[in-house]
């Protein structure tokens, strides 16, 4: 299961005593410490992270530039434009757009504006990292990466283990304060970072200017 940057069976490693690692009882527990911090770390760096094709995103017409969201992009493959609701979507050939830059998600489909402010234009896209979501115990692990996706950038990976491992400090590691009737309570995050996570996340937050 996605327990956020990786599988659960993972960070369970990374959070538990080797006498409790086999613990089921802090699975829920431990799923939402590293979906929370995964969230938080998309949020500050002002994109998702995870690999998705057929992304789709829309944005308004009246611009010759248009920067994607889900970086890395491998590949753009549609796009299309629409000028009022009666007419509905118009597809465009991909051959017509002028530049990719995959790395940064930057779309130059001409050297003059797509359309009038009104209008609108749509990107259909494949793009993000890569990362284990199987169990071990889960038929098809490990999971087949898509061909050329990039993994997870190993120190925002790293940061992401520090800082569930941050969130895990606040909380009473033997259970008695993290479990009522069996099911896991709600979590306190603490707001500070632990050590070094703070710069990492800035080094991968993407800015737009529009």
């Amino acid at each position: 299961m996605n327990a956020g940057f990786s599988n659960l069976a993972t960070l369970k490693k990374q959070l538990l005593a080797n006498s409790i690692k086999t613990d089921l009882r802090f699975d829920d527990i431990i799923s939402q410490i590293g979906q929370g911090t995964a969230s938080m770390f998309e949020r500050l760096c002002n994109r998702p992270l995870g690999y998705m094709a057929g992304e789709v995103e829309t944005f308004r017409a009246d611009y010759c530039e248009f920067v994607l969201r889900r970086t890395p992009v491998y590949a753009v493959t549609a796009w299309q434009v629409k000028h009022t609701e009666a007419k509905g979507w118009q597809p465009r050939d991909i051959s017509w757009i002028r530049s990719i830059d995959l790395a940064n998600g930057i779309v130059n489909p001409s050297d003059h504006d797509v359309g009038p402010w009104f209008a609108q234009v749509q990107f259909t896209y494949n793009g993000g990292y890569f990362w284990e979501q199987l169990e071990p115990k889960d038929p098809g692990y490990p999971s087949a990466v898509p061909a050329g996706v990039h993994a997870l950038p190993a120190d925002l990976l790293n940061a992401w283990f520090l800082q569930c491992r941050h969130v895990w400090a606040y909380l009473d590691k033997l259970g008695t304060d993290l479990l009522t009737a069996g099911k896991a309570t709600s979590i306190r995050f603490p707001e500070d970072f632990a050590p070094t996570v703070e710069t990492v996340i800035a080094n991968h937050r993407r800015y737009k200017l529009v």
